[in-house]
């Protein structure tokens, strides 16, 4: 569909509604390609202004813009504040009461909302597609597109339905944007959305306001390092990047005695704390945070003064988006880098550790291919199988894409009913099925929906939908758990094993590119000349010294000496002994405890809190194969 702006109108007239007097670079060019009605992409670093990009062509086309994003905290945050701007917009995802959710989808079917925010996930969902029926269509925006492809750094299966999704719908135009693309993925995203090669509008990573600086330390001394510059004048507000939870929590209480404002802030902690914590670092009320790389996308921040790296970044694509949070305002701004001898092993580990093992794979696969119908909870199956969530989702969509299972309905696992009335109130009037189902509810107010849609003769789907129905009534009070779906499997289907061996090729690759990734931003990093030029090479830009570096500086320190790494006490494989006497079904197998001592556990082991266990990265300083050996000695298998 192709929608016309009213003539009269001209983007630079909807500036000062955005509180902008000028477009920045490649904004405009942006705005009128995508109002003119054709697709493209933009790749603008962080603080270039993303999201003017469809902000501004979205309350212009008069109809609905449907942007997808991967994160619930950034949707949070651009809903409120295009709210405040007196802009129709609303966001529709898992962290929604009902309540709430009902009056998303009453905005989408009147057409009164502009901008609505969709995870990817929550994309396809029935309810969704039936209020979006009829509803003129604006944009259909990718944000964070990168992880589209299969070589960006942070590549997620959900979002690889996106392309046939914009496709079969009369969408006016699509947008694809990221922060950081290498030639690459820029190529697999022109191909997916069908854009032209001249609507594909790309800046260079490099930022001339942000000095980059990369310094090697001991890692006894980085505590110290940090502290020396946090206490310099000009350096906070600054956020601080770790590897894991724990030492979001360790480093911030340390930061805390000794006088530094700071807070800590990763995924493990629950949403309204999260939101809380990252309101005060906004607020100017804590100075400084440390997080894991939860924190930041599309948290605007203007003041940051300081992005520290602790640990060094996983991929130069890593790099250049975090460290890009520094500066937004265009003043003067640091990056800094540690480096330990220990931090290779430390990477090393956390990519091997994404490799899933063989049994994950057959246990997930096992339980998606029961023959028959059968409803399947995400919660449940990555839990049982701990698979992480985006190799649970590779599974589906790939099984789902070559036929071997059809996705026949989506809802809720469970469901617990509550009548806010009288029984005998509720059934007044109603027919023989009406009172039949209402009783079998009254009798069993909590379970499975599955069951509900057996007592009723009726599908998931239709069961989940009546159920929530109940609730709009105002005559029950209906919730629900675990976002399920209900699968079918082809006759034809290939058997579990087929697939499992598929999937440890396809991992493995995938690792393989993960460590060469990391490889090419230590070598960046460490070999002395320009990391400004490095990485605008990298991403294929010219590329010349920036002067201002630490490596045009001159001022890059000498690599300490690796030491050799010390084997695990007497005392700590003890304690070991006594945790897995325990019979954690999170810890049974040798990946599992390697897993959980490296710090890099899986889904099962962090759902039952095992982060705050003592042990819990007690051998991180350790290569993984040594680890695994040790695991495999304690366990006897």
């Amino acid at each position: 569909m192709h929608l016309m702006p009213h003539p009269l109108q001209t983007p630079e007239s909807f500036l000062p509604l955005f509180g902008k007097q000028d477009f920045r670079p490649l904004q405009r060019n942006i705005i009128q390609t995508i109002l003119d009605g054709r697709s493209c992409l933009g790749v603008l670093p962080t603080g270039s202004g993303k999201s003017l990009c469809y902000q501004l062509p979205a309350v212009m086309l008069n109809a609905l813009t449907v942007v997808v994003s991967p994160l619930i905290a950034l949707m949070r945050d651009q809903v409120d504040s295009l709210v405040r701007l007196g802009i129709a917009a609303a966001r529709y995802d898992s962290s929604l009461t009902d309540e709430e959710k009902t009056e998303v989808l009453h905005a989408i079917s009147s057409a009164t909302l502009s901008m609505v925010f969709v995870a990817p996930e929550s994309l396809e969902r029935q309810e969704l597609q039936r209020a979006m029926e009829g509803v003129p269509l604006g944009l259909f925006v990718v944000d964070e597109a990168h992880c589209l492809s299969e070589w960006g750094h942070s590549f997620r299966p959900d979002y690889l339905g996106l392309p046939s999704y914009a496709k079969t719908r009369p969408f006016h135009a699509v947008l694809a944007l990221t922060a950081t693309a290498t030639v690459r993925v820029r190529e697999d995203l022109i191909r997916l959305f069908d854009i032209r090669a001249n609507d594909a509008f790309c800046l260079p990573p490099s930022k001339e306001n942000i000095r980059r600086s990369v310094r090697f330390v001991d890692e006894e001394v980085r505590n110290d390092a940090l502290l020396e510059f946090l206490q310099s004048p000009g350096n906070t507000p600054g956020i601080i990047y770790v590897r894991t939870r724990k030492d979001t929590d360790n480093l911030a209480a340390w930061l805390q005695n000794r006088q530094i404002k700071a807070r800590s802030y990763h995924a493990g902690m629950p949403t309204e704390a999260r939101a809380c914590i990252q309101d005060s670092f906004l607020a100017g009320k804590t100075d400084v945070l440390v997080a894991t790389i939860a924190f930041g996308m599309g948290v605007d921040k203007q003041d940051v003064r300081s992005v520290v790296h602790f640990h060094p970044p996983t991929s130069p694509e890593a790099y250049v988006q975090e460290s890009g949070r520094a500066g937004r305002d265009g003043q003067p701004a640091q990056s800094l880098i540690f480096i330990s001898p220990g931090d290779t092993i430390a990477a090393g580990n956390r990519i091997r550790a994404s490799l899933p093992d063989e049994r994950s794979l057959e246990v997930a696969l096992s339980r998606l291919l029961i023959r028959g119908r059968h409803v399947v909870s995400y919660y449940a199956a990555t839990t049982e199988s701990d698979l992480p969530e985006t190799v649970f989702n590779r599974l589906l969509f790939d099984l789902k894409r070559e036929g071997a299972l059809k996705e026949t309905g989506s809802g809720y696992q469970y469901y617990k009913v509550k009548p806010l009335f009288p029984l005998e109130t509720i059934l007044s009037g109603r027919n023989h099925e009406e009172t039949e189902r209402l009783h079998w509810l009254d009798a069993h107010r909590e379970g499975e929906v599955e069951d509900a849609a057996i007592a009723f003769g009726i599908s998931f789907a239709e069961a989940c939908a009546w159920l929530a129905d109940l609730d709009a009534t105002g005559e029950w009070k209906t919730t629900f758990r675990q976002i399920a779906i209900e699968l079918e499997p082809s006759p034809d289907a290939l058997p579990p094993t087929v697939w499992r061996d598929r999937y440890v090729r396809l991992m493995y690759e995938r690792m393989q590119h993960e460590q060469e990734r990391f490889n090419i931003i230590m070598r960046f990093l460490t070999d002395g000349s320009c990391l400004s030029a490095n990485l605008d090479y990298y991403f294929g830009f010219p590329s010349s010294p920036c002067g201002h570096c630490s490596a045009c500086r001159n001022d890059q320190m000498k690599i300490p000496e690796t030491r050799p790494a010390t084997a695990m006490t007497d005392e700590e494989r003890l304690a070991l002994a006594e945790l897995v006497a325990r019979n954690f079904p999170s810890l049974a197998r040798a990946e599992q405890l390697t897993r959980f001592l490296i710090a890099q556990p899986g889904p099962a082991a962090m759902r039952a809190r095992l982060w705050s266990h003592p042990l819990y990265g007690a051998l991180a300083h350790l290569p993984w194969d040594d680890v695994w050996t040790e695991a495999y000695a304690i366990l006897g298998r």
